[in-house]
């Protein structure tokens, strides 16, 4: 998008369809000499890895936007020459540095960096697609030091208005020593045989995982990139883009971070301090979190699908720079097949801190406030399970203060938070189905049509958030928010024919909410 007016949640729409998957280029048998210029490529981007890591080589400096790390490119092209993959002035490079402690052992996580599956489920707001195109080295069996793999995998932030990222790379892992792992990341040349994906290319990236006690490592993480925008992120977002806040280094660990905790709650065998309500067994709370994290996997999914560009010819493809609209026929389990889901995005700035914001939308004694679904009514929890250490960081069944009848429908609900932005992720669930979970059962056929929130401060906010904590005070600047909507409807096939119906239906619920919660923060 490269005009730079602010989009409106306002009455303009843009029609499209499901975008149809993307299959990786899968090659074809590899000569020997290929796979060793492959294992060399693997091996110099390890070694160039370890030395972006090591705290005594010059390479990282504070930004002075906002005093994240990033890569001081002449110290670092003085050791590593640059080599441009791109020509022309829109060309650029993205580094960033950061490191966290998270609750798992190093091993687990090599296993989990190794599936493309796994990896996937590990960063669900970041990674909508991976798979493992080829195994060039299968590794060690007790460490898996050596396995080498030919990855994709595609990348998003959720909104409506960034476009995706996809990657074609290896990755390979060498176990430093008996607690020490590291796993690196590079581009390989065959990316340039498709025009469609030489928009970026991963300079060695990745992290070095190290086992600091029996359930905790450390991992620090180093992303590199060169880009060139086939279409640029639209203003609201292009400084958080472009700073590498949006796929930054700090991202990643800290989504992995909260993921992390959530697996860790997942296994542990009782229930929480925190947990209580109608939620009694621990095969029960299992079940309601698989349920929850198959709900957040499903609003992502969603976000990334509006992002791409690829639409019918039978369906409206204007950019009204609004809200974005498809449509895509409901093939999961026990859903009916006369019926088609509709969905609607939209994201525009926010007035408020983004904490604010986050603590309004998640309180279930305010829903009625904005939830057209309440009709005014008052709403309560009557579940709380906690997914991490933050307080903020849980899953919640709500429902109206009169308990709805046995075959009534109720609300799952979960919310997190971290430094760069926060959710609040939602689907109505029929309570015989939901009885499922409660009774500790494969939750895995309860239907959902989730909807929900994506919050983050915008990016003047967070740049003088972070110059105002390193300065030990606090910043007097108005602060901001950029407000993602996601919604999800069930429509007939009938209804869908007529477009311009299903547009208008969607469109009047994204503006319906706005407003509601703009008529409640602002209220005098």
């Amino acid at each position: 998008m490269e005009n730079d007016e602010k989009p409106s949640l306002g009455d303009n729409v843009r029609l499209g369809v499901g975008s149809s998957s993307r299959v990786p280029l899968v090659s074809g048998r590899r000569s020997e000499i290929e796979k060793a210029m492959m294992l060399e490529t693997g091996i110099a981007a390890k070694e160039e890895l370890l030395k972006l890591l090591c705290p005594n080589m010059p390479f990282w400096v504070k930004s002075q936007v906002d005093q994240r790390l990033v890569l001081h490119q002449q110290n670092y092209e003085s050791v590593f020459p640059k080599v441009n993959h791109f020509n022309g002035a829109k060309a650029r490079v993205e580094s960033s540095k950061d490191a966290r402690i998270v609750k798992i052992q190093a091993m687990q996580l090599v296993d989990m960096f190794l599936d493309s599956e796994k990896w996937a489920n590990l960063f669900p707001t970041i990674v909508t697609k991976a798979q493992t195109i080829e195994v060039l080295e299968r590794g060690s069996t007790e460490s898996r030091s050596g396995a080498m793999l030919l990855m994709y995998e595609e990348m998003h932030v959720l909104s409506p208005l960034v476009a995706f990222r996809e990657f074609r790379f290896l990755r390979y892992c060498v176990q430093l020593d008996p607690s020490t792992w590291v796993i690196a990341n590079v581009s390989y040349d065959f990316l340039k045989e498709n025009e469609s994906h030489s928009s970026i290319w991963m300079f060695p990236s990745g992290c070095i995982i190290h086992q600091v006690s029996s359930d905790s490592s450390q991992v620090s993480w180093v992303e590199h990139v060169e880009v060139v925008d086939k279409i640029r992120a639209h203003p609201l977002y292009r400084d958080l883009v472009q700073s590498n806040v949006a796929f930054g280094a700090e991202r990643w660990v800290l989504e992995l971070q909260r993921m992390c905790e959530r697996i860790f709650t997942f296994e542990t065998k009782h229930l929480s301090v925190y947990d209580c309500g109608v939620v009694t067994l621990p095969e029960a709370k299992r079940s309601i979190m698989q349920l929850s994290n198959r709900m957040v996997k499903d609003l992502c999914g969603v976000l990334s699908m509006l992002t791409k560009p690829e639409f019918p010819e039978n369906f409206i493809d204007a950019d009204y720079n609004g809200i974005r609209l498809s449509v895509r026929k409901n093939g999961g389990l026990n859903e009916p097949s006369n019926v088609s889901i509709v969905v609607g995005a939209s994201s525009a700035p926010f007035p408020l801190p983004s904490k604010i914001l986050f603590d309004f939308l998640k309180d279930p004694s305010r829903r009625f406030e904005w939830d057209v679904i309440c009709h005014g009514d008052p709403w309560h929890k009557v579940a709380h399970i906690s997914t991490g250490n933050h307080f903020s960081n849980y899953i919640s069944i709500i429902q109206p203060m009169e308990a709805p009848p046995p075959e009534g429908v109720v609300i799952i609900q979960e919310c997190f938070i971290n430094p760069l932005g926060s959710y609040v992720v939602y689907s109505p669930v029929n309570i015989p189905e939901l009885n499922i979970a409660f009774n500790g059962q494969d939750s895995s056929t309860v239907s959902l049509l989730s909807s929900g929130f994506v919050i983050t401060e915008d990016s003047h906010s967070l740049f003088n958030a972070r110059i105002s904590n390193r300065n030990g005070g606090t910043s007097a600047k108005p602060r901001g928010s950029l407000l993602t909507v996601a919604f999800q409807i069930l429509m007939s096939n009938a209804e869908v024919v007529n477009l311009e119906h299903a547009a208008a239906a969607v469109n009047s619920l994204i503006n319906t909410t706005v407003d509601n919660i703009r008529d409640a923060l602002f209220k005098i």
